[in-house]
């Protein structure tokens, strides 16, 4: 069963979105609006984890300043 479903847009995109679905497990999946049957799931520690190192600018690509 889901707990939410989030379908998210990127301004530097025409028509690519990326969807994140939180289970009621607390596991996160991810996929593309492309192709619905892609999906990667994460558990709750594992997507905190990813998160934490988003915010901490862990993964940002070395020529975007």
């Amino acid at each position: 069963m889901l707990a939410y479903n989030v379908a998210t847009k990127s301004s530097f995109s025409v028509q690519n979105c990326v969807v994140v679905t939180v289970r009621d497990n607390g596991d996160v999946e991810v996929g593309s609006s492309r192709d619905q049957s892609a999906r990667i799931r994460y558990t709750e520690g594992e997507w905190s984890a990813f998160v934490q190192g988003v915010k901490a600018s862990e993964f940002d690509h070395p020529a975007v300043g």
